[in-house]
């Protein structure tokens, strides 16, 4: 596994770790992998500790700016980064069945529900709210959850009205810097917050970062919001996957390629994407980070910010 670019901090370095992943997880300038032995190994940018996962078998793995948090085979999570100015790592207690990081905190939802959050708790983040939870998505102003009898709650966004969910039922759910997104049991998508419109169709799975994208039931892409009127809000052909961060977005083509936009360097532009073919790419909420597992399980870096090399 190789990543390329001009650094622009120096403590991140060239060179990846070697070997397979089932999949990975970019931050802001610090990316995270799950091996197929289910070890976490970080590499990245290091100022908090962010880039130096422990030691364990591990599940599942999220990554913000500068907190990271991974949920461990005995449903127990080990947090690092991010001290809070304690110089303590975060602690999550108790037992989790899922954990998603926002810019720079994270929140996991517990084997009864409940929702435990750690990290900024700027804006009121993270501090959820009492009731029990399916999911949830945490992001840069705010975190959402969706309850258990399907519909949505949010917290955080300093109380704003505009961060009041919409009424009814839904089944997926994502959250964006400054605004959330919610698929309907009918597979429409309504989106609150910062963004409130939304593309037309029904949607099978939807990403959030500056802008809002998915895929729908025909394998389409849409995006819609934020960026949108610079970049395409349609793509010709059908596509398995779209990632959306903070300054770009990827799309993965049927035939497993993978093609990137969006203005990491303040310049909107198509981003040259590392050849050859993808199982799942994944884009950070922060600095335009973009990584994706290869079919023989190797990672590819690329993005954030950086003038892009060959490797």
């Amino acid at each position: 596994m190789k990543c390329w670019g001009g650094s622009q901090l120096s403590d991140i370095g060239p060179e990846s770790p070697a070997g397979k992943f089932t999949t990975v997880e970019a931050g802001g300038d610090t990316t995270c992998g799950l091996r197929p032995s289910r070890e976490v190994v970080c590499w990245g940018r290091n100022v908090y500790g962010e880039a130096v996962a422990p030691a364990g078998r591990f599940t599942q793995v999220a990554v913000g700016n500068d907190i990271a948090c991974a949920l461990r085979s005995d449903r127990t999570v080990s947090c690092w980064g991010f001290t809070g100015g304690d110089g303590r790592p975060p602690k999550l207690k108790g037992s989790f069945t899922e954990i998603d990081a926002g810019h720079d905190h994270v929140c996991a939802v517990r084997v009864d529900q409940t929702i435990a959050c750690v990290g900024s708790n700027m804006w009121g983040k993270a501090t959820p709210p009492p009731g029990t939870f399916l999911h949830v998505a945490a992001g840069g102003e705010v975190s959402c959850g969706l309850r258990t009898d399907q519909t949505l709650d949010c917290w955080g966004g300093n109380g704003s009205p505009i961060w009041e969910p919409p009424p009814g039922k839904f089944t997926g759910l994502e959250t964006g810097w400054s605004h959330s997104c919610a698929i309907r049991l009918d597979g429409t998508v309504a989106c609150w917050g910062g963004l409130t419109s939304a593309s037309t169709g029904q949607f099978k799975s939807i990403t959030a970062g500056i802008s809002s994208c998915g895929v729908r039931l025909d394998n389409t892409v849409a995006c819609w919001g934020g960026r949108a009127d610079k970049q395409p809000r349609t793509f010709p052909g059908t596509y398995r996957q779209v990632a959306a961060g903070a300054w770009v977005t990827c799309v993965l083509r049927e035939d497993r390629t993978v093609r990137c936009w969006g203005t990491p360097s303040g310049i909107f532009a198509q981003i040259e994407a590392h050849p050859g073919k993808f199982s799942s790419v994944d884009v950070g909420l922060g600095q335009g980070l973009v990584c994706g597992v290869r079919r023989d399980g190797g990672i590819d870096c690329w993005g954030a910010g950086r003038t892009t090399l060959a490797p």
